[in-house]
């Protein structure tokens, strides 16, 4: 996979949608993967959610067809799991790093 390099700044308040944009079925994430490649990586277009727990943050996978993992660990669906600055996300074969600052 190439390094695109993108940086996604998001202000997390509350949960924001994971996935890849779908005009016709009226989805609009509010971190779009299509524009990475996201559909040749198996992103479903409602793939996971992204959402304050605590101190930190939480990622569930959306019972996605291609899996949610944290630093390779593949997440069962509906169960919010924290992440931390530096993991590894992949959404489906699609891999960000988790940064916070």
């Amino acid at each position: 996979m190439i390094n695109s390099g993108r940086r996604i700044a998001l202000d997390v308040g509350e949960e924001l949608l994971v996935g890849r944009k779908d005009n016709q079925r009226g989805i609009f994430p509010d971190v779009d993967l299509g524009l990475d490649g996201g559909y040749d990586a198996g992103v479903s277009r409602r793939h996971a959610i992204i959402a304050p727990q605590g101190d930190g943050y939480a990622l569930e996978d959306l019972a996605s067809a291609n899996g949610t993992f944290i630093n390779g660990k593949r997440l069962a669906p509906q169960a919010p799991t924290p992440i931390h600055h530096g993991d590894e996300l992949k959404f489906g074969t699609l891999i960000l790093r988790f940064e916070i600052g």
